[in-house]
């Protein structure tokens, strides 16, 4: 947390299956590793299962919980340029539920001047299991953060006077928050669906310090998941592991309004409400015989994006609208061999589609008085690769081109 504009495009990321990547893109703040048990990393088209369709893929952060953390755990770390982190933890299992909570503190001066950053978590997960046919789990994530960010500098202060701060920024996060649930129900040993809902409010006070025209930003998601998945099943005579995907994640409130640091003069003021991402994603594993598996999967996409300039002081002499309101259909077919040549080597191949919508601000936010019609990025992939483990280590080594 010690830089900004790090915004990780073409990345979906998800806590515990449930995006925290929007319309608006990914607010890192939320990209910390503080209660988490392990991550889930899918490249491409591995990624389908997540109705990521970007090319990057999707990360996926999976958390701790009382049944995989229980007790209780405190670390405290210390290090240069006044860095300081606490974290307290706790966890259990009571009858047919469980509980984790956890609180962390994090603080550090900075090596320049001018770049000091502090921030707080709190981070808790309640499950219930009702039956050996439904459970449920709930999830809470909040952060808040201040920083003042470094300027860059030149060849002769980085010789000279490498702690320089010219023009520092500074961003304020007062509540980053992610409240979530998964429920899950058995229909029997070979059939699932999974239900998941997420709320995220991502606000941002940009230029909070220093800035002449500082910036608040307001961003609020809500996301459905819905994933049907049927195993040891038949098609075609042979093995066959099905799935049916939906998600959708809605921003219900966006937009970003700039203004005169010394006049409190509002400059702009630009709204994305409305901007929606939506897949349905069908996928299929056959095994075709002992060694050989067929993945194939297609997504269909509809993109929604709005972005207007309700209001400015800056004159458009360009030929760029102020605003932009479209809704794109696509689809994502994907086709995939793995072969075994050993139960620890491994041959794969894939072709995949890829889309990657842009998030708003791309579109426009303050900077200037007009909007560009950004339409989404579109790739081809194709994948060749070998995949293998040995005791301890594992390992792949791919070729691909898109």
């Amino acid at each position: 947390n010690t830089f900004y504009q790090g915004y990780a495009l073409g990345i979906k990321f998800l806590y515990d299956g449930l995006p925290i990547t929007g319309p608006g893109g990914t607010q890192e703040d939320l990209l910390n590793m503080a209660a988490v048990d392990h991550t889930e990393v899918l490249y491409g088209a591995n990624a389908f299962k997540h109705t990521a369709l970007s090319l990057g893929g999707a990360i996926n952060f999976v958390s701790r919980t009382g049944r995989t953390s229980p007790g209780n755990y405190a670390r405290f770390e210390v290090g240069s340029f006044g860095y300081r982190k606490q974290q307290l933890s706790t966890g259990g299992v009571v009858g047919d539920s469980d509980y984790y909570v956890s609180v962390l503190h994090n603080e550090r001066d900075g090596y320049q001047d001018n770049t000091a950053n502090k921030g707080r978590d709190l981070i808790a997960n309640f499950g219930h299991v009702f039956s050996p046919k439904l459970e449920t789990r709930f999830f809470l994530r909040y952060r808040e953060e201040q920083l003042t960010n470094g300027n860059t500098l030149t060849r002769a202060q980085l010789k000279h006077d490498p702690r320089s701060n010219d023009v520092p920024t500074g961003r304020k996060k007062d509540g980053t928050t992610l409240l979530g649930s998964n429920t899950t129900y058995r229909f029997d040993d070979d059939s699932t669906l999974e239900v998941g809902l997420g709320y995220n409010d991502y606000p941002l006070l940009n230029g909070w310090r220093y800035s002449v025209s500082p910036q608040d930003w307001r961003s609020k998601d809500t996301s459905v998941v819905l994933r049907y998945r049927r195993a040891h099943d038949e098609l075609f005579g042979l093995p066959s592991d099905s799935s049916v995907t939906f998600s959708n994640t809605l921003a219900y409130l966006g937009d970003v309004k700039s203004h005169s640091r010394s006049t409190g003069q509002l400059l702009q003021y630009t709204k994305y409400t409305g901007s929606r991402d939506s897949v349905l994603a069908l996928g299929n594993e056959l095994q075709l015989n002992d060694r050989t598996w067929l993945s194939t999967g297609l997504s269909f996409i509809n993109i929604k994006r709005k972005a207007e300039i309700e209001y400015t002081t800056g004159v458009n002499t360009s030929e760029f609208p102020d605003g932009v309101n479209y809704s794109e259909w696509d689809t994502a077919p994907r086709l995939g061999l793995r072969y075994e040549l050993t139960p620890d080597i491994q041959l794969f191949g894939n072709v995949s589609r890829s889309i990657d919508p842009p998030v708003t601000w791309q579109l426009g936010s303050t900077g200037s008085p007009f909007v560009r019609d950004v339409k989404p990025q579109k790739a081809t992939t194709a994948e060749l690769g070998v995949r293998a483990s040995a005791g301890i280590f594992d390992g792949s080594l791919t070729f691909y081109r898109s």
